[in-house]
Parts: structure tokens; sequence; C-alpha cells
């Protein structure tokens, strides 16, 4: 989860459900509670339906990780907890490292255009005739390593409840696309592969 928006579309998803009660999501601990009817509903509902907007789940409590006596001590659950999270940071880090190392090129390519008028700025003629392949080559991995961006906004769009990463997805998505078609040379146009490429960069 990334902000509010992803908390309000996570309770709202889960209230939908038969036998749900009450339903607290909270942002800064990752971590949410359920009161439901047994006979109803269950954790693996909820981890479908969460799931089903795009985001990940796992159940905590008596009815997940269980040792072979059925319990799970305290510290076992906060150690686990803090495993993933340190592995969620190192993930995120890379994704930003290499988003950026992809970005920078993109954007002094994207230099002349956006300068035009301003501050006249001329590459080698080899450069200037590929302008469009390259900057695609350069922003189409960045695409990739954030496709978690488009998963979650298109699942949540399809669920009836768009948010915040549905607003990137569809802003990147379309920035991508159109630039993708102008190179092809099917419409005249300029390239925003750098916008596309600078906005994911910036969001993660």
């Amino acid at each position: 989860m990334h902000c509010a928006s992803c908390v309000s579309l996570i309770e709202r998803r889960l209230k939908k459900l038969d036998g749900v009660g009450s339903v607290n999501v909270n942002l800064a601990t990752n971590k949410g509670t359920v009161e439901y009817d047994e006979a109803k509903a269950g954790p693996e509902d909820f981890v479908k339906a969460i799931k089903a907007v795009g985001y990940g789940a796992q159940i905590n409590g008596p009815s997940a990780g269980l040792g072979d006596k059925g319990i799970r001590s305290e510290g076992e659950g906060v150690d686990r907890e803090k495993d993933e999270r340190e592995k969620e940071i190192w993930d995120l880090k890379k994704r930003v490292k290499y988003s950026a190392l992809l970005t920078v090129p993109v954007v002094a390519l994207a230099l002349p255009e956006m300068l035009k008028g301003i501050l006249p700025l001329e590459y080698p003629q080899f450069l200037m005739e590929n302008m469009a392949l390259l900057q695609f080559l350069l922003s189409t991995p960045v695409m990739y390593i954030n496709r978690d961006f488009f998963t979650r906004g298109l699942r949540a769009l399809a669920s009836g409840s768009p948010s915040m990463d549905t607003l990137v997805a569809i802003g990147v998505g379309t920035a991508y696309l159109y630039s993708v078609i102008v190179g092809c040379g099917a419409v005249s146009g300029n390239i925003y592969f750098e916008t596309a490429a600078l906005l994911l960069t910036f969001i993660v």
C-alpha cells in the first residue's frame, strides 16, 4: 500500500464480502483487522478479495503460520514481519536504482526537444535520427520494472474501485503508448517516453 486511497480501496472491497462486519486497515503497519461471521466468510476469502484489486496479502493469527503444535510465538511473527519488511525495502531500493539509471539517459536524449526555442542543443546525427528508438529501448525496461503499478491499477479499475495506481497506470500508460505510436510513424507528434519513465521513477 502506498497511500490512504489504497487503504480505502481494500477496506471497501472487504466490506462487500458477505458476513464481514467491520474492517480496519492500517497504512503505517501494513496490517488490517476484520470482524466477520465465520459461517459466511473466512481469511482465505479476504486474501482472495485483496488480491483481486491488485495487492498482496497473507493471514496473520491463529489460522496461519502454525507450528507442529498449532502454536506460533509472538517473536516468530515479529521476526517474519521484520524479514518481509526488509526484503520489501531492499526490492524497492533496487527498483529505484535501476529505474533512475535508465531514466536519466532518456531525459538527456529528450533535452533538445524540451529546450527547443530556449536553448539550442544538438546531438550527433545518429542520435537525432534514432531518438524515438533509443528512448523506447531505455524507457521500456522502466515500465517493466514498475509493472505492479499497472497490474494493481487495472485490477482496481476492473473491480469498479479505481485507486491512485489506476491514475498512474492510465497517465503513464497513455504517454508511453502514444509515444510508441508516434515512434512507429502511425501519427505525427511528439514522443513522451521521458515523461512516462520520469513519472514512474519519481513515484516509486
